[in-house]
C-alpha cells in the first residue's frame, strides 16, 4: 500500500468507545475512547446478549482469536431490540452519566 493511500485510510478511522456500566445502579464503571483496541480489551466480563451483538463486529472479534462468550439467545429481547438502530446505554460527556438509545429522539 502506498503512504498516501494508507494515510487516506487513517483519515477515515473513527474512534472506538467503550463503555461499561452497572446495569442495576446506572453508574459508569468506565468510559474510554480510543482509536486502537487490543481486541481482548472489547469483550465483557460478563456474557454477551446474541441478539444485541452486531454480526460483522463479532466476526471481526473472532478473526482476531478473541472467544466470545455469548448467553442464551432471548426471543423476547430480540424482539424488543430488532428494529432499533441502536440500544443500550450511551455515555453524555456533560453530565459524566448514561442516556438510554432509547429515550434518544431521532
Amino acid at each position: 500500500m502506498t503512504g498516501r493511500r494508507h494515510r487516506r485510510l487513517q483519515e477515515l478511522q473513527l474512534p472506538l468507545h467503550v463503555l461499561v456500566y452497572d446495569s442495576l445502579s446506572g453508574a459508569v464503571v468506565r468510559y474510554e475512547k480510543r482509536f486502537y483496541w487490543p481486541a481482548a480489551d472489547l469483550v465483557p466480563d460478563q456474557g454477551i446478549y446474541p441478539e444485541g451483538t452486531a454480526l460483522p463486529f463479532a466476526r471481526l472479534l473472532a478473526s482476531h482469536g478473541v472467544e466470545l462468550p455469548f448467553t442464551t439467545f432471548d426471543q423476547a429481547r430480540y424482539e424488543r431490540v430488532a428494529e432499533l438502530a441502536f440500544h443500550g446505554a450511551l455515555y453524555d460527556a456533560a453530565t459524566q452519566g448514561l442516556t438510554y438509545a432509547e429515550e434518544v429522539s431521532s
